[in-house]
């Protein structure tokens, strides 16, 4: 059996005008005054998509919506719709983002977050069986350790790309590293631009 979709019959005047009499003699008490912003009462459009509902309020227009059918008449006018972004692939990537600045990423954040160095990482964490070499700790956060200083690497090869970088050997040589655990990681000599010079 199929779903019937109601559609609400209007008011007479004299139910109105029952409505409003008995709307007029309540109280608001200030508990559920609701205080609006200056700038809220200026756009009030920006007030209401801002406004959060609460999860007893999401499951009652849940319930109520719950096994409603749409009528022929909004399935029609939905049908045409095209989403806004249909068909714009990479729309805002690179310099079509608002966010763009001129492709100023740093070379030493590209490097951190590329697959080699992911690589790197691991295997030292492998080699050294999860465990920090200075004071032994195991399930705790764990950092890879340059030896001889990341940014003093970039500077003695004269890296200036991610291409070089993957070529340098000394940048990805394991035994240039080592696992430290967070704590023994900051006390050592070259823990974020300490060594450098």
């Amino acid at each position: 059996m199929k779903n019937k979709v109601y559609k609400r019959k209007p008011c007479s005047e004299a139910t109105k005008l029952k409505i409003s009499n008995t709307e007029k003699g309540k109280k608001v008490s200030e508990a559920t005054k609701k205080k609006i912003s200056e700038h809220s009462k200026k756009y009030p459009r920006r007030y209401w998509l801002n406004k959060t509902r609460s999860l007893k309020t999401k499951e009652k227009i849940r319930k109520v919506l719950k096994g409603k059918k749409l009528s022929e008449e909004t399935k029609q006018k939905m049908k045409g719709r095209i989403a806004w972004n249909k068909g714009l692939k990479g729309f805002m990537i690179g310099e079509k983002n608002p966010n763009w600045k001129g492709g100023i990423t740093s070379l030493s954040f590209v490097i951190r977050h590329c697959f080699e160095y992911k690589q790197w990482h691991s295997d030292i964490f492998q080699r050294d069986n999860w465990t920090c070499q200075t004071c032994g700790a195991v399930g705790c956060h764990l950092e890879a350790h340059h030896k001889k200083g990341f940014a003093q690497i970039i500077k003695d090869n004269n890296i200036t790309s991610l291409i070089k970088a993957q070529s340098c050997k000394e940048l990805w040589d394991i035994d240039n590293g080592v696992t430290l655990c967070r704590d023994c990681h900051r006390l050592t000599k070259n823990y974020l631009f300490r060594g450098k010079t």
